[in-house]
């Protein structure tokens, strides 16, 4: 399913929970974990009703100072939470994405019994200056890395072509500080 979508996905503690991609493969809400797949279509649909309001989001400032948002529900309950952002204006950047994907996306329900089983997967996409990216999605959809830009599509893919090569007798070089 292309993007902008919602995800639903059982956790490794078997509950139910929600994210929201952006266009461009970037997920820009993450929901809690809910004891059923209806609680968690309840909480999408929920989403989309209120995502069409700013009023119905909330910018807090984590331990570490960088903003992120909140989504709420008319009763005030959290129906969703963005990643940490480096400045405010990304905030708000962050809040229209929301605003703009999350009544229009269709749900991916990766629990469904008939639900294609995911593999890993390399994502060719834009960045803002132009140049091609990828990055490496787990089976789960976390993103496991994210490539430097390249010129052209064809160079990104060379790139993948080669970590795909290399992966196979690479080593591991441990080169953090020992800790004893």
């Amino acid at each position: 399913m292309a993007y902008p979508k919602f995800e639903i996905f059982k956790g490794k503690d078997a509950q139910f929970y929600i994210r929201l991609y952006a266009g461009n493969g970037q997920i820009i809400l993450s929901g809690e974990g809910y004891q059923s797949r209806e609680s968690a279509k309840d909480a999408i649909n929920s989403i989309k009703k209120n995502a069409v309001d700013k009023d119905n989001f909330e910018v807090r400032e984590a331990s570490n100072g960088q903003p992120y948002f909140v989504l709420k529900a008319g009763n005030g309950a959290v129906l969703g939470v963005s990643e940490t952002y480096s400045s405010k204006a990304n905030v708000e950047k962050g809040i229209a994405s929301v605003m703009n994907n999350a009544p229009k996306s269709e749900i991916e329900d990766l629990t469904a019994a008939d639900a294609p089983k995911r593999k890993a997967e390399f994502e060719l996409f834009n960045g803002k200056a132009g140049d091609i990216y990828f990055r490496m999605r787990a089976k789960n959809g976390q993103v496991l890395f994210v490539s430097e830009g390249y010129s052209s599509k064809q160079a990104a893919q060379n790139g993948i072509e080669t970590i795909m090569e290399l992966a196979k007798e690479a080593e591991i070089q441990d080169l953090t500080e020992a800790h004893n």
